[in-house]
């Protein structure tokens, strides 16, 4: 029973091997990886995000979802997956998520119209008089400015 004195439990330490350096919100811009579907998250109000913690790596497994990091933001290309994985549900996300979320712009490479379509959105909430609604689409387009 004398060798347990001397085995310390909580000196055990994880292998550099072992420790991810590969997540999400270290891409820089013009980075592209692959991550798994469920890491995008869409709010009640249809905004998408991606969980920044995820693992970025190669093309692999049964389905992969590519991102592409640009100037702007990020990009999913949700529309190359498989039908089943296509598919998002709204869900509420509370403040404490918000911080490993990071925004999606776009789901393709036509960046610009999204942007066009988003200043369309913008025109109409301003032509009906939902201000509410045109300031938080203005955000969107300064946010992809």
């Amino acid at each position: 029973m004398k060798y347990l004195k001397t085995f310390k439990i909580f000196e055990a330490k994880l292998p550099d091997s072992h420790i991810r350096k590969n997540a999400i919100k270290h891409m820089k811009p013009g980075d592209v990886g692959y991550t798994v579907p469920w890491a995008v998250k869409v709010n009640q109000d249809g905004d998408c995000f991606i969980n920044g913690s995820f693992t970025i790596g190669e093309k692999g497994g049964t389905s992969c979802l590519k991102v592409k990091m640009i100037k702007n933001g990020l990009i999913a290309y949700i529309s190359d997956l498989p039908k089943d994985y296509q598919n998002y549900e709204k869900e509420d996300i509370d403040s404490d998520s918000l911080q490993e979320l990071i925004e999606i712009i776009g789901f393709d490479d036509t960046i610009s119209h999204t942007l066009e379509n988003l200043e369309k959105e913008l025109q109409n909430a301003l032509d009906i008089e939902d201000y509410k609604q045109a300031a938080i689409i203005r955000d969107k387009i300064a946010k992809r400015k």
